[in-house]
């Protein structure tokens, strides 16, 4: 059977009623590719093992309706095979944006998964190095061996964290162009994570913004970031290109995470990674200017200043001479913190809501409470999500340095 004969054998099995538009097929291709990431979506949620050859069967599918979409407009071989590499080596410019391989600079490219099947092409770049954003469709057990591989397992959806994964990257990334090596990133398309990580990349590199990373890549490829990664982009940006403990907006993006986590599903337990340990304990110096919240009863230290997340109060009184040094408004009778490593046994519970009692073992008075659906306070604000402590519970005491709260340690 000769290739074209071939290539419509495979066309008409996927039942297109003859319609061979390239706009037509690109559209079933995209809703077959739309099928396969529901399916994994769907093992997911019900906790089940995603049936991998089945998924790969359908985006392998997809795949042959992209080419033979590429081969009606006459801008691609009729298959890929060794006739696209000969092609490829005589002229790589004329592919640059395409569906294969994009060269954003020297020894730096990127890719769907489809490229990993096809030896001829990466030894044609000379590549020396594999970045895979995604799940699975990873590099081969022998394409392991012969290349330097690095796999982030990674979703594109809209509840995916790759903000974690953005040093790491950027840092394997360096190692590879200072050894002087040529490096391929890709996920499933090439549209959305694995391009979310090469801006991530450029922006730190070069010290700029979402769009002039996305311009420089879009320049070579057509390429778009899902919402949510442009989000994490953009705080990446805001955070100054560095995610540490420190950085108020990266804290307070991890709690908005976490909210949104335990909106989604109950009875799961609060990663270590997204609570803060507990303060260290400072000497007590009224004439200093860092602000701690202590236990009234046993003095154990519950949070600094820079945990307290501030809002408007919806009410306003005037405050009493006595609290003029206060960190809250006169209105308000709670303390709204971030998430501390010492909630986190009670919050392992799963509960939507509940109780925070002093973690002091000699202590254990009830000091507050939390509402991950959300709590009005007593100035009338709704605070959303809600973790709180007492007002009347705690006192505000001075220390020399601020209490320091670190990531929490893997277990």
């Amino acid at each position: 059977m000769n290739e074209e004969a071939q290539n419509h054998k495979l066309i008409s099995s996927a039942n297109l009623e003859n319609d061979l538009r390239p706009g037509s097929l690109r559209e079933k291709a995209a809703k077959l590719r739309s099928e396969a990431q529901d399916l994994f979506r769907h093992a997911r949620e019900s906790g089940e093992c995603p049936d991998k050859a089945q998924i790969q069967a359908i985006n392998s599918h997809a795949k042959r309706l992209e080419v033979e979409a590429l081969r009606l407009e006459d801008k691609s071989p009729r298959l890929v095979g060794e006739s696209y590499h000969e092609e490829y080596r005589n002229r790589p410019d004329q592919f640059q944006g395409q569906s294969m391989i994009s060269r954003i600079e020297d020894g730096l490219y990127l890719s769907g998964y489809d490229v990993l099947q096809h030896e001829t092409i990466l030894r044609s770049c000379s590549i020396s190095h594999i970045l895979s954003i995604c799940q699975f469709y990873l590099p081969s057990a022998e394409q392991q061996k012969t290349y330097t591989c690095k796999a982030i397992p990674a979703l594109d959806t809209g509840d995916q964290n790759l903000l974690q994964y953005f040093s790491e990257c950027v840092k394997f990334i360096d190692e590879a162009r200072s050894a002087n090596g040529r490096l391929l990133i890709h996920c499933h398309a090439g549209q959305s994570r694995s391009v979310t990580i090469l801006a991530a990349y450029l922006m730190q590199r070069d010290r700029i913004g979402v769009r002039s990373a996305l311009d420089k890549i879009r320049a070579i490829r057509e390429v778009q970031p899902n919402d949510n990664f442009m989000n994490q982009l953009r705080l990446f940006k805001d955070c100054d290109y560095q995610l540490t403990e420190d950085n108020v907006q990266y804290r307070r993006w991890k709690f908005e995470t976490m909210h949104k986590d335990k909106s989604a599903q109950s009875g799961t337990s609060t990663s270590e990674e997204q609570v803060p340990q507990h303060p260290d304990y400072q000497e007590n110096d009224l004439d200093t200017k860092y602000t701690q919240i202590r236990c009234k009863k046993c003095r154990y230290v519950l949070a600094s200043e820079k945990h307290i997340i501030a809002h408007e109060p919806k009410v306003t009184t005037e405050q009493p001479e006595s609290q003029q040094s206060s960190l809250l408004p006169a209105s308000c009778a709670h303390f709204f913190l971030e998430p501390i490593r010492w909630m986190k046994s009670e919050l392992d519970k799963g509960q939507v809501d509940g109780r925070f009692t002093c973690p002091s073992a000699r202590c254990g008075a009830k000091i507050g409470s939390y509402a991950w659906q959300g709590t009005t306070c007593s100035c009338r604000r709704w605070v959303l999500p809600a973790l709180c402590i007492q007002r009347s519970k705690v006192d505000e005491m001075k220390s020399k340095t601020p209490a320091k709260v670190e990531p929490a340690r893997k277990s």
